[in-house]
């Protein structure tokens, strides 16, 4: 399994590059061995020229001494000096129309290459994602949490200062950019949907369980696993034969420990394909409260044709507030009540999976791919 970062990377760079000569350029922190444990995705295999900047997270003890910097930690964490030096290096032999860059703390790698327009894509703003984590958290950590936010606050104003485009997944971002008085031209290009590992599989009617898949490590998605644990008891009191599947990559011990088969509990770890357990489910569930994420586990289960129980910050921001295949809830027993209501009513998930398939097919990652590449033209001209 990918995070969704890399997936939808992946996924916009592979149809990207059919049209396109793309090179690729990425700092990486890996957990257990350094650089040779990272795992190469096979998209990076189609591209024109691409480097992993691979090495051993720094210690913690590193994270404490950027706590008293007046930088954000995020760019020493990800190597960005090492990715303009690689840029640059680059730039010498080849002449590049655009330069993109995924999250804003990596536009200072980006501005070491003079004269070539600069689009940044924010999957989300770091600084509000700072800030909705550190307001989970208690006493010095939810003051490291404001005070990374309010660091990340002023990187990002700064440095947007500098591009030429930017791109938002949501519409409450693009508000946000055109409000701080941002000089370039912004779109807005929601996550796509990849319809071919689901193109065999079963309708909802068919399911019994009700499935989460998210990267299990993720700070909101153990939120997010612990709080479906919790009403769990109230669902199977009503729905006997159903399992939660919490699927992911790299479960925490929290999340660990909610693994209880017996209970209808179960917790599946590192999984090539998530297809056979969306096959065995009739509901997905997307209880986001704080973070980001959202889009690319919702369309997920919408090319899957499941019918959907999300919080309204999972759906709000993109638009799907309305979407008949979606049903709201906020309180752990609203939750419960709306995954019972599923699956006692074969028929109308099944008729609300196929709408939501039907949503995933008009909004594909070539379409996503589209139109990116049709703004980046835009931006690149504009220059």
């Amino acid at each position: 399994m990918q995070t969704g970062g890399r997936q939808r990377l992946g996924m916009l760079l592979r149809c990207m590059a059919r049209t396109d000569e793309v090179d690729f350029a990425a700092g990486l922190a890996v957990p257990e061995a350094g650089a040779e444990s990272y795992e190469v995705p096979d998209w990076l295999q189609e591209l024109g020229r691409w480097r992993v900047v691979a090495s051993q997270p720094r210690p913690r003890w590193h994270r404490f001494l950027m706590a008293l910097s007046p930088r954000p930690y995020l760019p020493s964490w990800y190597r960005i000096q090492q990715l303009g030096q690689l840029a640059q290096e680059w730039i010498v032999t080849r002449q590049y129309d655009i330069i993109v860059v995924e999250h804003s703390y990596a536009i200072p790698a980006a501005l070491r290459i003079k004269r070539c327009a600069i689009t940044v894509v924010l999957q989300d703003l770091e600084a509000n994602r700072f800030r909705s984590l550190a307001m989970t958290r208690r006493g010095i950590r939810r003051a490291a949490g404001m005070l990374e936010a309010f660091k990340m606050v002023r990187l990002e104003r700064r440095c947007l200062a500098y591009c030429d485009g930017a791109v938002t997944l949501t519409r409450d971002d693009e508000r946000w950019l055109r409000q701080t008085g941002f000089p370039g031209v912004v779109a807005t290009i929601p996550n796509g949907a990849d319809l071919k590992p689901f193109e065999n599989i079963p309708p909802a009617s068919q399911g019994v369980d009700v499935i989460f898949c998210a990267s299990l490590g993720y700070a909101p998605n153990v939120f997010a696993a612990k709080f479906l644990a919790s009403l769990w008891p109230s669902v199977r009191q009503q729905c006997p034969e159903a399992t939660l599947l919490l699927v992911g990559r790299a479960p925490s011990a929290d999340v660990a420990a909610l693994d209880a088969p017996t209970a209808g509990i179960c917790v599946i770890a590192d999984v090539p394909d998530v297809a056979p357990y969306y096959a065995r489910a009739g509901v997905a569930a997307v209880p986001i409260f704080h973070g980001g994420g959202a889009a690319l586990k919702l369309m997920e289960a919408f090319a899957a044709g499941r019918p959907v129980v999300a919080t309204s910050l999972a759906t709000d921001a993109y638009g799907l507030g309305s979407a008949p295949f979606i049903n709201r809830a906020t309180s752990a027993q609203q939750f419960a009540n709306e995954i019972v209501r599923l699956l006692q009513d074969p028929k109308g998930r099944e008729a609300t999976g196929e709408q939501a398939a039907a949503y995933a097919r008009n909004h594909t990652w070539d379409a996503a791919a589209t139109e990116l590449r049709r703004f980046l033209l835009e931006v690149a001209q504009s220059k």
